[in-house]
């Protein structure tokens, strides 16, 4: 029997933070399990009843303030950072650390404390974080940031909405042209892992020019597969394997735009 699920009893789409203080309220009184989205990814739940009501911040995506001279943005916790990015770039500045993917939201990487290809320069996403507003499990309101209850702010930072839910954001920006940088890639390959961390390290402490860092192991077990009937199983090995690779600065030359056109090709004909 597979694991049972809770009923989601209903949906509430929060506008601004006014609204996400009354369902915080509403649900306390009801004693209504609260489970926070920021997009369509569960970040964390409040209250105590089996009964689960889901607070989607996916309507709170807005953009609210670009600040050229201070070089930061303030943003909804549910707007995508891929579309900060967008509109910063407009500006010629750019999020220093952003996700993997293009539907991760500002709140959902800052309540994970959110790891990227540029970390090892930039730090993680938290790292950004000049100051935050958020609504505590009883539906007040606060903020905090580096400079004000830094206590609080590293608390409700990386905690997975367990401290608060985080509604608003203050973000460092740099000064960037994502849209024509262009990068050649060093790739180091491994059958062993510790070589692999050891080389790791070494890059993450010496990245030297490196814009991006990317690693992966895959390290799975023995591997069973069905023979014909009444002929048993045979046992595959492991597969141990690593790479690493670093991403530097180049000019466009002829064959790295013909590759990244073939790229953006086979990325839209997948959709």
């Amino acid at each position: 029997m597979g694991t049972p699920h809770s009923v989601i009893s209903e949906e509430y789409l929060p506008r601004d933070t006014a609204d996400v203080v009354r369902t915080v309220r509403d649900s306390r009184d009801r004693s209504e399990r609260l489970t926070v989205r920021g997009g369509e990814q569960t970040e964390e739940s409040y209250g105590l009843a089996d009964q689960r009501a889901v607070l989607s911040l996916r309507k709170m995506n807005s953009v609210l303030d670009i600040n050229l001279g201070r070089r930061t943005v303030r943003v909804q916790a549910g707007a995508k950072l891929s579309e900060i990015d967008r509109r910063l770039g407009a500006h010629g500045l750019g999020l220093p650390v952003v996700g993997d993917h293009r539907d991760i939201t500002a709140g959902g990487f800052a309540s994970v404390g959110g790891v990227s290809t540029a970390s090892h320069r930039y730090g993680m996403f938290i790292d950004q974080i000049v100051d935050l507003e958020y609504v505590d499990p009883d539906g007040r309101i606060g903020t905090c940031g580096r400079g004000h209850h830094t206590e609080r702010f590293h608390r409700i930072l990386g905690a997975g909405g367990r401290a608060g839910i985080i509604t608003a954001l203050t973000l460092d920006v740099v000064e960037v042209d994502k849209d024509h940088t262009w990068l050649t890639t060093d790739a180091d390959r491994f059958l062993d892992f510790d070589s692999f961390v050891e080389h790791a390290t070494t890059e993450i402490t010496n990245p030297g020019s490196a814009a991006l860092q990317v690693g992966r192991w895959v390290d799975t077990a023995p591997l069973k597969v069905a023979r014909p009937v009444g002929t048993g199983q045979v046992t595959l090995g492991a597969v141990r394997f690593g790479q690493w690779s670093s991403l530097y600065p180049t000019a466009p030359t002829r064959g790295l735009r013909a590759r990244r056109e073939v790229g953006t090709r086979t990325r839209k004909s997948l959709g």
